[in-house]
């Protein structure tokens, strides 16, 4: 499924005209909860790839984060991957400067390893339902096609604690 967005944002930018902008370099916070209750924040490991025709963009992103605990002589450790197909448009703010305002919609999945002395168990959940907003400011200094953007995404899903989940993030990419 991902290779066939991917592939689908590049045909589309071919014969439109349209730009294709990659994020290779994200940095990202995510809210959690841990086994205890208490909030605390993930970094995430983060690709997207978007195609923008005029004021209008279409995102494909994939998340990645990985959490892991410890008590005595269980450890646990926790997979989060997710892709989610996001929807924008652009508010021109300066000549260099862009206010984008999202929605998305995806699918995510947890997979859990569970291990007891020698003992590993794994388990994965299903693919489940995720939705979406987010603003962002993306300013692009140089005419090189060079963008620094930063912004906060809020995600929703049935099984997320906390749910909304907010995500802060910063990112530089490249426009061709």
């Amino acid at each position: 499924m991902s290779k066939f967005l991917i592939f689908l944002i590049l045909f589309s930018a071919r014969i439109s005209l349209g730009a294709i902008t990659l994020w290779p370099a994200v940095y990202s916070l995510r809210t959690d909860r841990d086994e205890f209750q208490n909030t605390q924040f993930q970094s995430a490991q983060q690709f997207s790839l978007a195609l923008q025709i005029q004021s209008w963009s279409l995102e494909f992103g994939r998340t990645e984060f990985d959490s892991s605990s410890e008590e005595g002589n269980i450890f646990i450790k926790e997979k989060y991957e997710d892709s989610i197909l996001w929807l924008g448009y652009h508010f021109k703010l300066l000549e260099e400067l862009d206010l984008v305002t999202s929605g998305g919609i995806g699918t995510y999945q947890e997979k859990i390893t569970t291990t007891v002395g020698l003992i590993s168990n794994r388990s994965e959940s299903e693919q489940e339902m995720l939705t979406g907003i987010a603003g962002e400011l993306r300013w692009k200094p140089f005419d090189l096609g060079f963008l620094l953007s930063s912004g906060i995404r809020v995600l929703m899903a049935e099984n997320f604690d906390p749910n909304p989940q907010p995500e802060f993030f910063v990112r530089a990419g490249w426009m061709f």
